[in-house]
């Protein structure tokens, strides 16, 4: 289950002071490349492919309640080395890729959260926490001095959507 909450953070480095501060653990520093994909013919982009260094983290994640400033809903992921043979699973299986894009993350470790500042060129910066907890959630907010920080209901898929939309000539894939 993943229970989390993403905010729209124009300053990560006020939330980078605010968790050094707070004597947040640096879990890593790294650029991601992330690929998502759907079945022909489905409206539903349920499945993800995370590569950085080495690594694959192949994910599922289920429908959420976009009511609530706190998203709750299954997620199951598993980890490869095998990158070359994750992408030929899934398109096995009958996926296609339909949307591709670069993130630098820089994760800490805060009170039981895990803190991830996240920058997408041309398009935004964000910072998610995420905690087995949904409680604890506000209280690292405001460790971070993030309460009053607007929350992004879209996941990042419906982000990178509407970035493609709103400038087609743009490439956010940098």
């Amino acid at each position: 289950m993943e229970i989390e909450t993403k905010l729209i953070v124009d300053n990560l480095e006020f939330v980078e002071e605010k968790l050094k501060e707070n004597n947040a653990r640096e879990i890593y520093d790294r650029e991601e490349e992330n690929i998502y994909y759907a079945r022909p013919g489905e409206d539903v982009f349920d499945l993800r492919i995370r590569f950085f260094e080495d690594k694959a983290i192949i994910t599922y994640k289920g429908k959420h309640d976009t009511k609530s400033n706190i998203k709750q809903r299954e997620e199951i992921e598993i980890s490869t080395a095998d990158t070359e043979n994750s992408i030929k699973l899934i398109e096995a299986l009958g996926y296609k890729e339909v949307l591709r894009y670069k993130k630098h993350r820089k994760a800490f470790f805060l009170e039981n959260a895990e803190v991830t500042l996240d920058t997408i060129t041309k398009v935004g910066t964000y910072v998610e926490i995420e905690s087995a907890v949904a409680e604890n959630i506000p209280y690292v907010k405001k460790l971070l001095g993030l309460e009053l920080a607007k929350v992004e209901q879209r996941s990042y898929f419906e982000i990178m959507q509407d970035a493609i939309k709103n400038e087609p000539q743009t490439n956010v894939y940098e």
